[in-house]
């Protein structure tokens, strides 16, 4: 469902969270941040991204509210 923490790592090439953030942004990847900061990236939109079907790239659902779990 979403990538791993070494997938993030190895599309990154970035280990610290923040740095992963700032990369993603920076590149306009579409994701979420979890309660410890790290981002998450739903794992059919990073295949899409990355083999140039963009039109694909996002959900046809809205991504959870992570902002919304207590």
């Amino acid at each position: 469902m979403f990538l791993t923490p070494d997938e993030l790592v190895s599309l990154t090439g970035y280990k610290k969270a923040a740095s992963q953030r700032e990369w993603l942004a920076l590149r306009g990847w579409k994701f979420e941040i979890d309660g410890h900061g790290k981002p998450v990236v739903l794992a059919n939109y990073a295949v899409a991204r990355l083999s140039g079907n963009r039109s694909n790239a996002l959900p046809s659902s809205p991504l959870p509210n992570y902002d919304a779990i207590n």
